[in-house]
């Protein structure tokens, strides 16, 4: 796990999104077995994002980080859902007054890679 880098930088808010998603509000307890997706939502963004101080974190950094993924061939629903979690670390932050405004959810969300159905295909 990434050490937070402040008070202020942005793996300080994301860090409870990977340790106990349910208790942050993240995810229901019924949704349990989704864990580990969100946790790898919250590593992904503490790798990429984890020494930006969420005061100087602007929306184009938020756009190049969800690039970057588009870029590395994740799909649309992954790119969206890191996004998610995202926007509700840094309102966690716009909660406590540490930022006044969410810069990832001011950020457009990039088309990754589509995948081709296979339903209704002969086998």
């Amino acid at each position: 796990m990434v050490a937070a880098f402040g008070p202020a930088g942005l793996s300080n808010w994301a860090t409870p999104y990977t340790h106990d998603p349910v208790s942050s509000g993240v995810i229901d307890a019924w949704q349990l077995p989704l864990l580990s997706l969100v946790h790898d939502h919250g590593e992904r963004i503490i790798v990429a994002l984890g020494k930006v101080k969420l005061a100087t974190l602007k929306p184009g950094q938020v756009e190049a980080f969800l690039r970057q993924m588009a870029a590395a061939g994740l799909s649309t629903s992954t790119i969206a859902q890191t996004r998610r979690v995202l926007i509700k670390a840094i309102r966690r932050a716009e909660r406590d007054g540490l930022v006044s405004r969410n810069a990832a959810h001011l950020a457009d969300c990039p088309a990754g890679t589509r995948r081709q159905s296979r339903s209704m295909t002969e086998a």
